[in-house]
């Protein structure tokens, strides 16, 4: 999983997935560290089997101090596989951390198997 953040490329490859089961629909809860940066993590969460722009409604990010996050409609995103197999996703957005901080996520892809 890759995204720009501030105008920086990150790499998150030590990745988690869970599954969230409810009665009427199960999410994907991804969990990954940044590479070179162990502080540095992302929380994304979507849909299970859900595809489109509406799939992805949670973006957390931690820098290693404050926690940013987003939520939708301001996240801007297309799930184009969500299943057993496959989660393949593109996703961006100004995530806020609740006062005046910001942080900007761009080019963000998705592509590991749960």
């Amino acid at each position: 999983m890759t995204a720009r953040i501030n105008g920086v490329e990150r790499t998150f490859n030590t990745i988690e997935v869970t599954e969230e089961v409810y009665d009427e629909y199960t999410d994907y809860i991804i969990d990954a560290v940044q590479s070179d940066d162990v502080t540095k993590s992302i929380t994304i969460s979507l849909g299970k089997g859900s595809l489109g722009t509406d799939s992805i409604y949670f973006i957390q990010y931690y820098d290693g101090t404050t926690f940013y996050q987003l939520s939708s409609p301001q996240i801007t995103s297309n799930v184009t596989e969500s299943s057993d197999s496959k989660i393949k996703a593109t996703f961006s957005g100004i995530l806020n951390d609740g006062g005046s901080g910001n942080v900007n996520i761009a080019n963000g892809v998705i592509d590991l198997k749960p």
